[in-house]
């Protein structure tokens, strides 16, 4: 029998709808690249930036030691269980939060914005792009219904200073999506284009609790015919993940009575609704609607839900605040084990940090960043220190990772920084 070929941008349809399908067989050669009309090619890059608030306690989150060897203090333990898949990396420092002119209310509100976009503070925002959008505009394609998306797990504080990560270009903020509801539309085509959507057509389908899938249901049983055993495998797996989000999301139906809006206090700020969200992420990377983002698990200077009190305790230094350090490296690790789970990490990038570096002084001196990606045979497991610079050319080698070379990056002008065993 003859070997179905699919194009890797086959969608399931119907009613209006795309449903996006994972990587099977059919969509690749004998050799296992991916089978396109255009060409052959090997699987697409993707970069996500994630972002937790507040910095950290620098005795109890790096690590002592360097190399492959090190140790996970107190604080930073929660990334244990994923070891081999991370890279720990310090040194690297954000002048730019301190620079003069620099804009916005305090050093998180100077520093937020410079994070992934290595430019100062203005008015609007960075100054420049952030990483996930050089990225995009440098390798995105065609078939990717959304250049960048940008999701949160917590409530808005009303300042894109506080908690912006993208920024298309300069001073040009994308704001995140912070309902679980409206972005799984936009994953299924629902909704209309981030962040704005069409609300109606999400709440009509969550008052006739009819399923996304039952839309596609003629396709997915065309499909089915067609693919073989293994492929078949795959696809339902897959969409036993979209009925699992779409059962998840009902359980939060309380909390969305006013599709459009963000979710209440309750569900937003939770360890649940982080999860939930990067689920969503996870989904729509895997599917192809998108290869790079950004997420935000908690606002600069913000607490509620699982992280109230983040901010007076980290002022304090307080046990509170080791305990909220710790659970958000939980979350981080929470991240990195749902894109492995996904077979996302060779070809996915994930950069975690955050806008200060020591959360008690509120100083933006060496950054704490958890990088995740096996992308170009990176080992992982590993704590890379390099001697104190600027964060610029950590965001320049990032580029590089993804296989976007910048020879320049940043307000500075930096080359990527070499990291033997992640990049160099």
């Amino acid at each position: 029998m003859a070997r179905t070929r699919m194009d890797r941008r086959t969608l399931l349809r119907g009613a209006g709808i795309a449903l996006g399908l994972p990587v099977l067989e059919a969509m690749t050669n004998d050799c296992g690249l991916i089978f396109s009309r255009a060409a052959w090619a090997a699987p697409p890059t993707r970069l996500i930036t994630y972002s937790w608030a507040n910095g950290v306690n620098p005795p109890t989150w790096f690590p002592t030691k360097v190399g492959r060897d090190f140790d996970f203090p107190s604080t930073l333990m929660p990334l244990q269980r994923v070891k081999d898949d991370i890279t720990i990396v310090s040194g690297f420092q954000n002048s730019l939060a301190r620079a003069p002119g620099a804009y916005g209310s305090g050093p998180h509100g100077r520093a937020l914005p410079s994070v992934f976009s290595g430019m100062i503070s203005g008015p609007g925002g960075a100054k420049g792009p952030s990483i996930d959008a050089v990225a995009s505009q440098m390798l995105g394609g065609k078939d990717d219904r959304y250049p960048v998306i940008s999701l949160a797990a917590s409530t808005s504080r009303g300042s894109l200073h506080f908690e912006t990560l993208t920024y298309l270009a300069a001073e040009r903020a994308l704001a995140p999506e912070r309902s679980a509801v409206r972005a799984f539309s936009f994953l299924t085509g629902a909704g209309g284009p981030m962040p704005s959507s069409a609300p109606g057509d999400v709440a009509r389908i969550i008052e006739r609790q009819k399923s996304v899938l039952d839309y596609v249901g003629a396709d997915i049983a065309r499909l089915q015919a067609e693919l073989g055993q293994v492929d078949r495998s795959r696809l339902e797996q897959h969409l036993t993940a979209v009925r699992g989000l779409e059962g998840r999301l009902g359980k939060f139906q309380a909390s969305c009575n006013n599709v459009g809006t963000a979710p209440k206090d309750g569900q937003s700020g939770t360890m649940a609704n982080h999860n939930l969200m990067f689920d969503i992420m996870t989904m729509a990377l895997s599917c192809g609607v998108t290869r790079f983002g950004s997420f935000g698990l908690n606002g600069a200077a913000q607490g509620v839900a699982d992280w109230s009190g983040f901010h007076p305790a980290s002022h304090a230094g307080s046990q509170q605040w080791l305990n909220l350090i710790t659970l958000a490296m939980e979350a981080v690790a929470n991240a990195v084990a749902k894109l492995k789970q996904a077979g996302l990490l060779d070809s996915t990038v994930l950069i975690a940090g955050s806008e200060l570096g020591n959360g008690q002084i509120h100083r933006s001196d060496n950054i704490p960043w958890v990088v995740a990606t096996h992308i170009g045979g990176a080992r992982g497991g590993e704590h890379i220190k390099v001697p104190p610079q600027e964060h610029t050319g950590f965001l320049a080698a990032m580029l590089k990772l993804v296989g976007a070379n910048v020879p320049k990056f940043g307000a500075d002008g930096a080359g990527p920084t070499s990291l033997p065993g992640l990049v160099t």
